[in-house]
């Protein structure tokens, strides 16, 4: 079953600034086992696949994306509104441009849709986690990544 998945900073130049990206790995596994699964992709082909047994404890359903047609809401949609809430920047760097992803909420069971760039001083990482299905803001995450 899908897990989740985020996009992958492989470019030389900025990218992500309409709201995608081409270059992701996607997890998968399967319930209440170990065994991990993550395909790769670049420019929208599989470029490789790697299966990790026991590499993980055993995780329980609530954590997988049963129906991806659950998401009614998609990265552009999703950049736009983030630039509208709150002041969030490219990266130029690390995670040049805009960075994406997708999880699940196991407590509440339903999917989330991640908006990653920076503050201004492109010191600390922005993680906005939407609710893929109403489209709403559940939380706000900043992560210091660099120290003077």
């Amino acid at each position: 079953m899908l897990y989740n998945g985020s996009s992958v900073d492989r470019d030389e130049t900025q990218t992500g600034m309409e709201g995608r990206r081409k270059h992701w790995n996607i997890q998968f596994g399967i319930p209440n086992k170990t065994d991990w699964y993550v395909v790769t992709i670049r420019d929208g082909k599989v470029w490789g696949e790697t299966h990790l047994p026991n590499e993980l404890d055993s995780m329980p359903e609530n954590y997988f994306i049963s129906n991806v047609k659950e998401f009614k809401y998609d990265t552009p949609k999703l950049l736009k509104k983030s630039q509208k809430i709150t002041k969030i920047y490219p990266g130029d760097t690390f995670a040049k441009g805009y960075n994406f992803g997708f999880t699940k909420d196991p407590k509440k069971n339903f999917p989330l849709v991640m908006v990653i760039g920076w503050d201004e001083t492109k010191k600390s990482m922005i993680y906005l986690m939407y609710n893929a299905i109403t489209g709403e803001l559940e939380e706000k995450i900043e992560r210091e990544q660099y120290k003077n």
